[in-house]
């Protein structure tokens, strides 16, 4: 199939049924009905179909089609879906999330700025929210942060522009569609208008570095401004900071709650550091090996992390029914011990990380392992 097609145009009436039809074939768990449904999978052209029928061959014992299923993929030659095509790409990722092989040659080919489905892989992370009721897990994925680090090189011009305009003795950011429509985006005012250009094109690159900084919310909690002038620089220290952690990433949002009480969309993954045996030192953290360190260090505590625990001391998320405040979830990421023999904790909260001492630290509880 040439990869430059585009799928002939389903119904969502089609696709519903069809899920449907998928889905239940599988879970009848007849084997002799595998070889049909995997020769109608390779003969259909539509890659959400594709992909459930797929998925049902595979689960009733014919991995035939999942397999070429994977094939094209990593070849560049199923053809890819509108980039909005949304249903489609849930059906891929899901298909391809049924067979650790399957996951692990299938994403990492999409995971290339030249391959067809990049840009619908991309628009899903952009856009999906955690609490989207038809995810399809890929924003728990640490993929997804590969996926838009690969956007960071892309600086073609998206159609949309960011402009700072001056109203009333105010300056405030407005955007401009496309089609030449705009709107205010906010009505917080910028004071100091000399950082930030008053217009900008926005790039592939500007998208993907907003996006990014949500998923990790390590470095502020304002978001990315594509207008400010030290762009260039956010990106470049974003991409040190992932190649830095690279391949340590984990999805953590449920022992975080960004002060709000509830899991969070923003910030919801972190690099699991390495265990040292020692006190970490100021190469340690510029290694990615730490993310602080004492200068007057004491012996390394014995205690293993990551550990969830609440933080007591500051940015309370609420009061509990006897009247006692009550701290938000965090994640410790490392634990030092000073020349005292008092603890200091490096917590991450979904916005950023911080350093504090032992008295701001609640009850310990341990993470489960990932599988």
């Amino acid at each position: 199939m040439d990869s430059e097609k585009r799928p002939i145009d389903v119904p969502y009436e089609t696709r519903y049924v069809a899920g449907f039809y998928a889905e239940t074939l599988g879970n009848l768990q007849d084997p002799r009905a595998a070889a049909v449904i995997a020769e109608r999978a390779t003969m259909t052209e539509d890659p959400a179909i594709r992909s459930w029928l797929s998925v049902a061959a595979n689960r009733l014992g014919d991995p035939s089609a999942l397999e070429e299923l994977t094939r094209q993929v990593v070849s560049k030659k199923l053809a890819a879906p509108e980039p909005d095509d949304f249903t489609a790409f849930k059906a891929l990722y899901a298909a391809l999330g049924s067979s650790p092989d399957a996951k692990r040659d299938g994403l990492a080919a999409i995971a290339k700025r030249d391959h067809p489905w990049f840009l619908v892989a991309v628009n899903r992370v952009l856009v999906k929210s955690s609490f989207d009721s038809q995810s399809d897990g890929s924003l728990f994925d640490p993929w997804c942060l590969t996926l838009l680090e690969e956007s960071l090189s892309d600086t073609r011009e998206t159609g949309y522009t960011d402009l700072l305009r001056e109203e009333r003795d105010e300056w405030k950011l407005f955007h401009r569609e496309p089609d030449g429509t705009g709107m205010l985006a906010d009505g917080t005012p910028y004071l100091d208008e000399s950082k930030f250009d008053r217009t900008w094109n926005l790039r592939v690159c500007d998208r993907a570095c907003a996006g990014l900084l949500k998923l990790l919310g390590d470095h502020t909690e304002d978001t990315y401004l594509p207008l400010a002038k030290d762009r260039g620089t956010v990106i470049d220290g974003l991409r040190t900071y992932l190649a830095r952690h690279r391949g340590t990433f984990c999805e953590l949002s449920d022992h975080l709650d960004g002060g709000t009480g509830f899991s969070i969309e923003g910030g919801r993954f972190l690099p699991i550091l390495p265990s040292l045996d020692r006190p970490a030192t100021a190469d340690d953290v510029t290694a990615g090996r730490a993310v602080f360190h004492l200068a007057d260090a004491g012996p390394k505590p014995r205690i293993r992390t990551p550990v969830a625990a609440e933080w007591l001391a500051r940015k309370q998320s609420g009061w509990s029914s006897d009247g006692q405040a009550y701290g938000r979830d965090v994640v410790i990421l490392q634990v030092e011990r000073d020349a005292k023999g008092d603890l200091w904790f490096g917590i991450a909260d979904g916005n950023g990380f911080h350093v504090v001492p032992n008295k701001e630290i609640g009850t310990l509880w341990r993470i489960p392992e990932r599988q």
